[in-house]
């Protein structure tokens, strides 16, 4: 009978599993849930450094947000777009002085876009701080990066 896996002092499956996905080119475009899961996985076992695993996980989903196929497909996102594209199109391309209002539109729509995915990709308190205390996400999010 075998020994269970990672009992040798290898690395634990779940582990080996992680990194597998995590060193898999694209893996955060074609399934980024997976990729998080991964991620937070990494992090339970010590090979990323809590700071630094949720600035790895808000880059990898905002990077993920901010993909134009996925900002095409919002239809929040295109019709205040279209708003926008008329108001230039009104003022021949110059920045139109009533853009503001549509633009902090298309911002809160973004967000809850962002949020959104976070959640699906298991974040939920990411995505609560990330629409209620800013602030702190960005801190957090900086604290990582160095």
């Amino acid at each position: 009978m075998s020994p269970p896996i990672g009992s040798r002092g290898g690395a634990p499956a779940e582990m080996r599993d992680a990194m597998a996905v995590v060193r898999t080119p694209g893996a955060d475009r074609t399934d980024l849930p997976t990729f998080v899961r991964a991620l937070r996985t990494l992090e339970r076992y010590g090979r990323l450094a809590p700071a630094y695993a949720f600035h790895v996980v808000a880059y990898f989903i905002e990077s993920a947000a901010h993909d134009p196929g996925r900002l095409a497909a919002d239809a929040d996102l295109r019709l205040i777009d279209q708003r926008l594209a008329r108001l230039r199109d009104a003022f021949d391309g110059a920045e139109a002085p009533e853009s503001e209002g549509p633009e902090a539109e298309w911002d809160r729509a973004f967000d809850r876009t962002h949020a959104r995915l976070m959640r699906e990709s298991g974040e939920d308190a990411m995505a609560d701080l990330f629409l209620h205390d800013r602030g702190e996400y960005d801190r957090r999010y900086e604290l990582g990066s160095l």
